[in-house]
């Protein structure tokens, strides 16, 4: 199993989209997609799913905030028995997105400061989303784990991107995305 995110400190420069046509071309190559939808925005969930359905799931708590909620509210780990959504007839599932899982990025951004001094309750909070895929996809021989970021160099994009195998800067020829790549270069180090 492979992760891979496509991030641009720059937005609208197409990386929901192409991760969305990414998984499906994988897909119909006879791989296991899992789709992350670690943007509060939820777009990629938006673009799988009908917001029926998107209701459907945020009102049987089954989005990536309730996998995480036990951590922000100091109940438990992740709910790995949270299973994602599979997309009917293909060998794709979706944990779908959610608007409150802003509210797990300012839980991580007061853990990180845990994860410097040792701690593993940061470690705990940090790799959440890493060990919630990593249960998944051994369950269910995924091979390739796709996850869509907002375009912003906060705590939840660190967790994501410090957990991933590859990520992939999507530009457009502008001076906003060469400077959005050269944050990333910058903020990428600070980070590891």
């Amino acid at each position: 199993m492979k992760q891979f995110v496509l991030f641009n400190n720059k937005g609208g420069v197409g990386k929901t989209t192409f991760i969305q046509h990414l998984g499906y071309a994988l897909e119909r190559h006879g791989r296991k997609v899992l789709f992350i939808d670690a943007d509060p925005q939820c777009n990629l969930t938006s673009y799988i799913f009908s917001e029926d359905d998107i209701a459907r799931f945020w009102d049987s708590h089954q989005s990536i905030y309730n996998v995480l909620s036990p951590l922000i509210s100091a109940e438990g780990d992740v709910k790995k028995e949270l299973l994602p959504q599979q997309v009917p007839n293909r060998n794709i599932w979706v944990l779908p997105g959610d608007l409150l899982l802003s509210e797990f990025e300012e839980f991580l951004a007061e853990r990180w400061v845990d994860v410097l001094a040792g701690r593993e309750s940061g470690f705990r909070a940090t790799s959440a989303i890493y060990r919630y895929i990593e249960h998944f996809t051994s369950a269910n021989q995924i091979d390739y784990v796709l996850i869509d970021v907002g375009p912003n160099l906060g705590a939840l994009n660190r967790a994501v991107l410090l957990g991933c195998d590859y990520f992939f800067v999507p530009m457009i020829p502008d001076m906003f995305s060469l400077r959005g790549l050269s944050n990333i270069g910058t903020t990428f180090v600070k980070w590891v």
